[in-house]
């Protein structure tokens, strides 16, 4: 899929160098291969470890959950409006089906599961 071209047709473009980066004519990117990137405050970075599950929510697609498997944790977070925020990635794990054009959506992370649980 070609998600952006930033070229007009009659624009000049520059071939790359070591001066310079060239011309972007436009962007390929392989929609079946989708990572994550979020933030996550410094007092829940504590609770994950890489290799947990994921689970997105994206508004616009309303009845879907989409899974993703946490594969970076960033060890050192950053302040952003007076909360540290450390950076996460996570491979998306879609179904054959499944397709998700580049949106923002929320996630939650499952810190504990249980099948049986007597009460």
């Amino acid at each position: 899929m070609v998600p952006d071209v930033p070229i007009k047709e009659g624009n000049s473009v520059i071939q790359s160098n070591t001066f310079n980066n060239g011309t972007t004519i436009c962007t390929v990117a392989d929609m079946k291969d989708m990572i994550f990137q979020g933030k996550v405050d410094e007092t829940e970075v504590g609770k994950i470890k890489e290799g947990m599950n994921i689970e997105l929510e994206i508004g616009a697609i309303e009845k879907d959950k989409f899974g993703a498997i946490l594969e970076y944790i960033a060890p050192k977070g950053k302040e952003e409006n007076g909360a540290i925020q450390f950076e996460i990635k996570a491979t998306v794990v879609l179904k054959e089906d499944q397709f998700i054009r580049l949106v923002t959506a929320p996630m939650q992370i499952l810190y504990l599961k249980r099948k049986t649980v007597y009460l």
